[in-house]
């Protein structure tokens, strides 16, 4: 059996953790590796897989001078470690292999709006991370020529795997009433995720299809006070455009379930899930034609230019008023290409072919 160590302390962060929480149960299932996680014993003691894998209690922060003092300490004799993040432990551990999946850079894309102390941080933590690696997994097409641009690694250390949507995403929601027509963003507020933008083109159609209101899922925290003029761009839209906070699986299937848009208008992603999530439900989707999004979305999604305000109040009008018509048939093919089945056959496939390279 080949001994892998996983980091699992992103678990519950809504992308990274995604990625964890689908790619374990498979790993536990395939019975070819002696899994050893570390984490939080609170957290993950609530997985139904939990009791299959070895438990190694880590109390350090990610991306924090604590995690590089007791990775090394903590880290087993093992095989392989697979760490979810770049931000590996920079000190020898013992490891025979380390694994690290780099889902997007956009630290470096955005590197200008940095503090000085961060570039610094960052430039050092993303390139010792491709040197400490013996293979560097990524989620898209776009991501892996991103870490071609901004690191020093090698094409040949690099391999692509995608993510995906569960199987089981889809639950037990009502019938599309009609009752509500709303426009749906599932996502955080930073600044690459184009909120600005997106609230000036929902303002713009606000005044031309009456009732219609924005549902912004995610954390709240920022929304408000956050970016600059947003409090003033909802002054006249307080009753239009809501903040739910943080929603439950359940809460946001039915938000999915019932949205009569699913707008995604970010300027940088490294996958963009929301959009399979948003698949699933049969909503029409206006994405960004930035970053990995096209890559994510195929031909079934509509895309607009996320700088442009215009051309997004216009798209958004267009599926709006039934102009637009998505394809139910190119979602279906569009879906097809991502499953965590496949993904994780290929994480283990790609262990097993490092296990057997480094013992010949």
């Amino acid at each position: 059996m080949i001994s892998l160590t996983i980091d699992t302390r992103m678990i519950n962060s809504s992308g990274i953790g995604r990625v964890i929480q689908n790619l374990i149960p498979h790993f536990v299932n395939d019975g070819s590796l002696n899994i050893t996680c570390l984490g939080n014993y609170e957290i993950l003691s609530k997985f139904s897989w939990f009791p299959e894998v070895n438990f190694i209690q880590l109390h350090s922060k990610i991306f924090s001078i604590s995690e590089q003092m007791e990775l090394p300490k903590k880290i087993p004799v093992c095989d392989i470690f697979w760490s979810p993040q770049y931000n590996v432990p920079i000190l020898p551990i013992r490891a025979k292999i380390r694994v690290t999946t780099i889902h997007d850079l956009l630290q470096l894309a955005f590197f200008q709006e940095l503090s000085l102390i961060k570039k610094i941080y960052v430039k050092i933590v993303v390139n010792l991370c491709v040197l400490l690696s013996n293979k560097i997994v990524t989620v898209s097409l776009f991501s892996l020529d991103e870490i071609l641009k901004y690191t020093v690694a090698k094409k040949e250390k690099i391999e692509l795997i995608y993510n995906a949507v569960e199987d089981n995403f889809v639950g037990n929601c009502n019938e599309k009433s009609g009752k509500e027509k709303y426009v749906l963003y599932v996502g955080n507020i930073k600044p690459h995720k184009n909120i600005k933008n997106a609230l000036q083109a929902f303002k713009t159609i606000s005044q031309k299809i009456n009732n219609v209101k924005f549902y912004l899922v995610g954390k709240k925290e920022g929304f408000i006070t956050g970016y600059g003029n947003i409090a003033s761009l909802i002054k006249d839209m307080e009753d239009k455009v809501i903040f739910t906070g943080y929603v439950s699986d359940d809460q946001l299937k039915e938000y999915y379930n019932s949205a009569s848009v699913f707008y995604f208008p970010s300027f940088y992603e490294g996958f963009g899930l929301p959009i399979l999530e948003a698949m699933k439900y049969n909503v029409p989707i206006l994405s960004s034609n930035a970053g990995s999004l096209p890559e994510i979305g195929g031909d079934a999604v509509l895309y607009c230019d996320p700088y442009n305000i215009n051309d997004m109040a216009n798209k958004l009008g267009d599926i709006m008023t039934g102009k637009y018509v998505f394809s139910k048939r190119k979602y279906e093919e569009q879906l097809k290409k991502f499953s965590w089945e496949g993904s994780a056959k290929k994480y283990i496939d790609l262990f097993k072919n490092l296990y057997e390279k480094s013992n010949k």
